[in-house]
């Protein structure tokens, strides 16, 4: 599902047409673009927009059109009754007169937008669906992206009230461009061709991929049918041969024909036929080249399938070494009480790292009172730590003491932000999965110090790297079911306390019956804390995998590439379905009582044109960014500070060795083998 945004973008693709007692009258460009019933003299008002080149290819489905105008006056009197429609034409020009007006043909079945709520200046509001109106359009045998949509929308049948002012008024171009009407679309694509049948004895490669292993490579192929593999390789490079080529008698060209000489060749390692064939290429002599393709059979007959021809080059393991950025910090906590210590006590960050100290300190002790120091380093790993998987890495530190009582040093994931605030504190305590650890018995004062990283660490180092940083959630007291369905939509709005990039968010849903696809769209808040304008940011997810069960469970949205939101501004996240009923819908699980601080909850029945806020009422969501992949965070803590286990009294754990400003020769060093 796509979604396209479109404003208005000039006066002369806008007009105004209206009745003026004897007949009617069109004024372009107009300031004022009023629909419905002004008095007994100006009244049947109606208006038309070009939106210009809208990027929707040919044989798309509309699922949802709408309008989404801001309120250039405000005006309470109900009763104003409309139509939508389009013109049927994908080259529309601007409207010259009334006549041109009448005369563009336009699409059938014209939507009604009726009783349009009161308009308060400078609120937007929106329309309802009418994609079938924009349907026709795209259906028409000239269309192409790129095209444009003329937009009537309009009270020529004099349905409103008779009423003095009895209309709505959108901002125009013409007057403030930046508050001019967006048409916005929702659509799937066209479906892709379907290609030409494969005969029955062929297979092609869809997918190869390579391992790394400290001896050689496991390569492992994807093929488009089940079939049995053979790689055939050879050290020496294919023996090229030409072979001409006639037509009707005559020698038109030459073709190329390659062999393979001393080969040999290497069975897949699952039996039967499969779609996943795997070779392990094992001891590859370092620096040895090898010319590979694979043949097969399918269903033991001799398939005339044949692959592409590779060369691979084993290097071998390769060392790469990280330094460290200038972020690395220390931070300390100390109580009388143990529980307090390692939760935080009024924690502070020291300056022993700065020059001419240029230090670190990991420590857990007890005199007259608990202390723990921890310390935090960022390797500038951009664009990424190698391509093939690590196979070793350690940690190198320039340790300049260490204590009479020995204990394993340990790293851990660093979750913290960047210098290394007080409240990062807590965030890193419960993060107890140790990566490497070495003992101080094992360290020389004086030198660099390697603690090797282990299987969870080498795990960790392999995987992308990018972490989750939470920001605004509510998750408390689940009391509440809340409804999405058709017309039926749902917000959360919540409010940033620092500018940061949404890549992600969780919300807690329920799937009863057989719903639609649940959109998620992240909108900014009005006034009155319930969406405005246009989404931000958007992700859907097939009903299928919309948790079930009493309170369901975390459902996790993508944006993709995310939206910068601003601290102290307040957002939105919406829930909606295009379809569904009540016994096929989603719950959104929430609570009655008001929790969360920073937003509302808010409800619309009439697929977001309105909304309506509770301040009692609280929707389940977290909200993450994702860091940039390119930065990799480790904290060091003690042996005693990751397990949660006290120290004696006049114990004193404490390593000191070089930070990062020490420089070239003494600061930490990130070695990863692959």
């Amino acid at each position: 599902m796509h979604l396209f945004t479109r404003q208005i973008s000039a006066s002369i693709d806008e007009c105004s047409v209206w009745w003026d007692v004897t007949q009617f009258v069109l004024e372009c460009p107009w300031p004022r673009l009023y629909v419905g019933y002004g008095d007994a003299t100006h009244n049947r008002f109606g208006q038309a927009a070009i939106y210009r080149n809208i990027q929707i290819p040919k044989g798309s489905h509309i699922a949802i059109a709408s309008l989404l105008c801001c309120a250039w006056e405000t005006n309470p009197n109900r009763e104003v009754n409309t139509y939508i429609s389009a013109e049927l034409n994908v080259n529309p020009q601007p409207f010259t007169t009334i006549s041109d007006y009448w005369a563009r043909q336009r699409t059938a079945n014209p939507v009604p937008w009726d009783d349009i709520r009161p308009f308060v200046t400078p609120n937007w509001y929106g329309s309802p669906n009418f994609a079938s109106q924009i349907q026709q359009v795209i259906d028409l045998p000239d269309w192409e992206s790129g095209k444009d949509i003329c937009i009537f929308w309009q009270d020529h049948d004099n349905r409103s009230t008779h009423a003095p002012s009895t209309d709505r008024a959108p901002y125009a171009y013409h007057v403030y461009p930046a508050c001019a009407t967006w048409l916005r679309i929702t659509y799937t694509l066209p479906p892709e061709p379907k290609p030409p049948p494969v005969p029955d004895n062929m297979w092609a490669i869809e997918k190869i991929v390579q391992l790394k292993t400290a001896t050689g490579y496991i390569i492992i192929v994807t093929t488009d049918r089940p079939c049995h593999l053979y790689m055939r390789w050879s050290t020496n490079p294919p023996q090229q041969h030409t072979i001409p080529v006639e037509r009707r008698g005559i020698q038109m060209h030459v073709d190329k024909y390659f062999c393979f000489t001393a080969y040999k060749d290497n069975e897949q390692e699952e039996e039967h036929d499969t779609i996943i064939h795997t070779f392990i290429k094992e001891p590859w002599p370092v620096c040895e080249t090898r010319w590979f393709y694979f043949h097969g059979t399918i269903s033991n007959d001799p398939s005339p399938s044949t692959s592409p021809i590779f060369e691979k080059h084993f290097l071998g393991p390769l060392t790469h070494d990280y330094r460290p950025c200038w972020h690395n910090r220390m931070m300390y906590s100390s109580h009388g009480t143990w529980d307090i210590t390692r939760n935080g006590y009024n924690p502070r960050k020291t300056k022993t790292y700065q020059r001419p100290t240029s230090e670190l300190a990991v420590a857990t002790g007890l005199n007259a009172s608990y202390f723990i120091n921890r310390a935090y380093i960022n390797f500038d790993t951009m664009p990424g730590l190698p391509g093939d998987p690590i196979i070793k890495a350690e940690l190198g530190l320039f340790v300049t003491s260490i204590p009479s009582s020995h204990f394993p040093l340990c790293i851990t994931k660093g979750l913290w932000q960047e210098p290394v605030v007080d409240t990062d504190w807590l965030l890193q305590t419960p993060e107890t999965t140790i990566l490497g650890s070495l003992n101080t018995l094992l360290m020389t004062p004086g030198q660099y110090n390697w603690i090797p990283f282990n299987d969870a660490g080498i795990a960790w180092l392999n995987s992308s790297r990018a972490e989750h940083r939470q920001h605004e959630s509510f998750d408390w007291q689940k009391t509440a079911y809340f409804h999405i369905y058709g017309s039926n939509w749902c917000s959360e709005s919540f409010t940033p306390q620092t500018t940061h990039t949404i890549t992600r968010i969780k919300v807690r849903i329920k799937k009863i019956g057989s719903p639609p696809t649940l959109y998620c769209d992240i909108y900014r808040a009005g006034a009155d804390h319930c969406p405005t304008g246009a989404p931000i940011a958007s992700d859907s997810v097939h009903p299928d995998y919309i948790p079930t069960g009493i309170w369901g469970d975390w459902y996790e949205f993508t944006f993709t590439p995310g939206a910068t939101l601003f601290s102290g501004i307040e957002y939105c996240v919406v829930l909606h379905h295009i379809g569904g009923d009540a016994s096929n819908m989603t719950q959104w699980i929430g609570a009655t009582a008001s929790q969360y601080p920073n937003g509302k909850f808010c409800r619309s029945t009439d697929t977001g044109a309105s909304w309506t806020s509770y301040d009692t009422y609280d929707a389940y969501f977290i909200e993450y960014e994702e860091q940039l992949e390119g930065q990799t965070n480790f904290c060091l803590r003690t042996a005693p500070d990751v397990g949660n286990s006290p120290p004696g009294a006049g114990q004193n754990f404490t390593i000191h060795f070089h930070s990062a400003q020490k420089g070239e020769g003494y600061l930490p060093i990130l070695k990863v083998t692959t």
